[in-house]
């Protein structure tokens, strides 16, 4: 029973580092992550969008309200990084609009520290997540692989294999036997 468990445990680990490359390996032909940018300040567009594109996404700006529902309407968007003012609006009733329209694309506020927006607020009217500027583009692209987690617009894993080899042993999962040939 000891061997079992040692081979048992020896499959976990190789199956969770074969599904970590096969993750990767995935992530690299799949199409890349669409990423719409509503930021009406030119120099935050432009880092949010050279931090996107250096990460492997597709990446559209627009600066007002309108732009995002054309955006919205004419091209395949998986995710939303929305300021919380735009040029016409603010990003919590634009996200509110949306939400009321049935739009469900996930959607990340964006929002300057000194600025008196409330994330509670914005998570309240249909924000999926809220970061305060400045930030860490690490931060930004784990809140982004999250939302879009949760969203099942990424990766799902594949489904376990039923029977495992090792050299002459084999570990059948589905029948929970382990045998080795001669």
């Amino acid at each position: 029973m000891g061997t079992f468990w040692y081979i048992f445990n020896i499959h976990f680990k190789i199956e969770n580092i074969r599904q970590h490359v096969s993750h990767l390996e995935q992530r690299k032909s799949m199409t890349p992550i669409r990423i719409l940018v509503a930021e009406p300040d030119p120099s935050s567009a432009r880092a949010l969008h050279q931090t996107l594109e250096q990460a492997g996404m597709q990446v559209m700006q627009v600066k007002d309200t309108r732009a995002v529902h054309m955006a919205l309407l004419n091209n395949e968007i998986d995710l939303v990084l929305l300021a919380s003012q735009l040029r016409d609006d603010n990003g919590v009733s634009m996200c509110r609009r949306l939400r009321s329209e049935g739009k469900l694309h996930p959607i990340i506020l964006l929002s300057k520290r000194n600025e008196d927006r409330d994330p509670i607020a914005g998570i309240e009217q249909g924000a999926d997540d809220y970061l305060y500027l400045p930030f860490h583009p690490g931060e930004l692209l784990a809140r982004i692989h999250a939302v879009l987690r949760r969203s099942r617009k990424v990766w799902n894993p594949p489904p376990p294999r039923q029977e495992i080899r090792f050299g002459n042993i084999t570990v059948d999962l589905e029948r929970i036997r382990v045998t080795r040939g001669d």
